[in-house]
């Protein structure tokens, strides 16, 4: 038997956590300086993203190796060897301190302990956690998920249209030109994960609608001969997300779609409005 861990940046609901035996270290989010913590059972999203809509500053921080080491010391002593797939090490270092954390950990009690970086974020990241959960409750052990894991990481397809272009400058994702082009002209960014785990523009669309449908036609384009889990995740726009769910089912490509609503800790950063989709299939082009 072995465990999995993530970082609360996997958007991993409490129930998906039990549903697949996943652990997930909290993360910790200020909002106007009131300090938070996620996962938190009082969490409101909609409450979340209208603050943020407000004007609401909102700052967040890496799993620092101290938290996750306290995550993974019981497992460790109990003999169990832990798997962390971690946010990607392009947007945050909760990586590099999950990578200090296992080899603590690894020398202290003689376990396998091994951190990796999905190169993805929210319910991509998830994704993969819940993919090695799957193969984990099937028989694989440790070696066999890991190299799974490792290998199929840039078959994890990120796609995401965002509500405002103005969330995306104040993180420095793209510059103020752009987000003042974008906004005057409705001008749609596609946007997803790059091969170096970095968000980069993939499209640009005109129109809320078309995105929405370029969402559609990049899924049914770079699904390949995949039919396991979809994952779509919204800040406060669940319309568009259930609407899009029907359309993927629709496909009859994805043997389950689920829809969640984005964490605060990277859904502060794409801002309100956003819809991603999340699914394997064939290699990252970008």
């Amino acid at each position: 038997m072995f465990h999995i861990l993530t970082d609360a940046g996997s958007n991993l609901t409490t129930a998906l956590q039990r549903q697949y035996n996943i652990g997930v270290v909290p993360m910790v989010y200020t909002m106007d300086g009131a300090e938070h913590e996620y996962p938190a059972p009082d969490f409101n999203g909609k409450a979340f993203y209208d603050g943020i809509r407000a004007g609401a500053e909102v700052k967040t921080s890496l799993a620092n190796a101290d938290r996750i080491i306290e995550a993974m010391r019981p497992l460790a002593e109990a003999g169990n060897d832990v798997l962390f797939i971690s946010l990607s090490a392009g947007i945050s270092g909760t990586y590099k301190q999950a990578e200090a954390a296992c080899e603590q950990i690894a020398k202290e009690y003689n376990v396998q302990a091994v951190a990796i970086d999905s190169l993805g974020a929210g319910l991509g990241e998830g994704l993969l956690a819940i993919l090695a959960a799957k193969m984990r409750s099937e028989g694989a052990d440790f070696a066999t998920t890991v190299a799974w894991v490792r290998e199929n990481i840039l078959n994890l397809n990120q796609h995401f249209v965002v509500g405002e272009l103005k969330y995306l400058h104040k993180t420095g994702r793209i510059s103020a030109i752009s987000s003042l082009l974008g906004s005057v002209l409705n001008i749609k960014p596609i946007l997803t994960g790059s091969k170096e785990g970095k968000i980069v523009s993939e499209a640009k669309v005109k129109g809320r609608r078309p995105a929405m449908n370029k969402l559609l036609s990049i899924f049914n384009e770079q699904r390949g001969e995949e039919r396991g889990l979809v994952a779509i995740t919204h800040t406060d726009a669940p319309e568009e997300a259930c609407r899009l769910a029907d359309e993927i089912r629709a496909t009859g490509k994805a043997d389950e779609v689920i829809v969640e609503e984005y964490e605060p800790i990277t859904g502060s950063h794409v801002g309100p409005g956003t819809v991603a989709l999340f699914f394997m299939g064939l290699p990252r082009l970008i």
